[in-house]
């Protein structure tokens, strides 16, 4: 089984889509996009009906929401409880706001292991195997509050509770802030990798792994 990015032109260049419990590694500079094509990848689920799980370290859910309805009509998916938010953000910049059924909000992004128990949680509360989709954005944020080891680790424990749940990840990282060696293990960490970069003014969009 494979799915579909939500990009006609990525999936004929996929062979469809992409395979069925993979994780993914988005990389490039700010501004390139790399946050757009996640909310693609995210929004050809849900149209879908299938769940996706979204981790926000650096804007509100809500904004986030917003954005996304750009794309298309997302009044049905919220009625149904499709979309779920773990808000590593408001906490850390001092907005009070309560839990909701689809918004669970943690003590900032050095809270790791509650970002982790959280994942858990709304994994636990839906339908077996109904989760198709996990989207981190970004890691970035994550590596720069916290220790490379512990965000790798992490890295590793929300790629292994995707894939046990037949799911597909998705990593948002940052090009050019994070060291070499860190880099590195991400992507071997990764089946594959979509690297967003700008030729001769333009957004251009490389694929690695995935078998191709």
């Amino acid at each position: 089984m494979v799915l579909k990015t939500g990009l006609d032109k990525l999936d004929d260049m996929l062979k469809g889509g992409i395979p069925e419990k993979t994780s993914v590694l988005l990389i490039g500079p700010p501004k390139s996009g790399k946050t757009t094509l996640a909310m693609q990848f995210l929004f050809a689920g849900l149209r879908n009906n299938e769940y996706g799980i979204c981790i926000i370290t650096n804007n509100f859910p809500e904004d986030f929401v917003n954005q996304l309805e750009k794309i298309g009509n997302l009044n049905p998916i919220l009625q149904n409880g499709l979309l779920r938010f773990v808000d590593c953000y408001s906490v850390h910049v001092g907005i009070e706001k309560s839990d909701t059924l689809f918004i669970i909000r943690i003590n900032g992004p050095t809270a790791l292991n509650e970002l982790s128990i959280a994942v858990s949680e709304i994994l636990k509360s839906l339908p077996a195997s109904s989760v198709k989709r996990l989207v981190v954005d970004s890691v970035s944020t994550l590596f720069m509050y916290n220790s490379p080891n512990l965000v790798l680790e992490l890295v590793q424990v929300l790629t292994g509770k995707s894939k046990g749940h037949n799911a597909n990840s998705l990593f948002i990282v940052e090009e050019g802030v994070h060291k070499d060696t860190d880099m590195i293990t991400l992507s071997s960490m990764s089946d594959g990798v979509f690297h967003l970069r700008e030729e001769n003014k333009q957004n251009m969009l490389e694929v690695k792994g995935f078998g191709l």
